[in-house]
């Protein structure tokens, strides 16, 4: 078994592998393409809406707050019809998207805390 050929094998796997992050901010590299990266990332950042009450895919501004359809409907039947919840465990329930349903006073509390308001936008 030769260990040279592994060697130059792995050589040329090397020199073939996609760009790390940590290879994109070399002092190789010039400033302008840094601040491409940068401005690339924040884009990418800048498309992607999280709903901030539970982290689900938010559809937009609804009530005050950045919030999914879910969380939207939620909080419009909530103060719509005036509900009272009852927290069964120590008010401090995990709000996410497969969670969301286990805990109404939590999750109201959440909206509120998101910034959602009864009067709308």
């Amino acid at each position: 078994m030769d260990t040279n050929s592994n060697n130059t094998d792995h050589d040329a796997n090397e020199s073939l592998s996609p760009t790390t992050s940590e290879s994109r901010f070399t002092p190789d590299h010039s400033l302008d393409s840094n601040a491409n990266a940068i401005q690339i990332d924040n884009t990418l950042n800048s498309s992607i809406n999280v709903c901030t009450i539970c982290c689900d895919r938010a559809t937009g501004k609804h009530y005050g707050a950045a919030s999914c359809d879910g969380c939207k409907g939620f909080f419009r039947r909530s103060v719509r019809k005036s509900h009272t919840y009852t927290c069964r465990f120590s008010r401090n329930c995990v709000v996410d998207k497969d969670k969301r349903n286990q805990c109404r006073y939590c999750r109201l509390r959440k909206c509120f805390k998101a910034g959602m308001k009864k009067e709308g936008n």
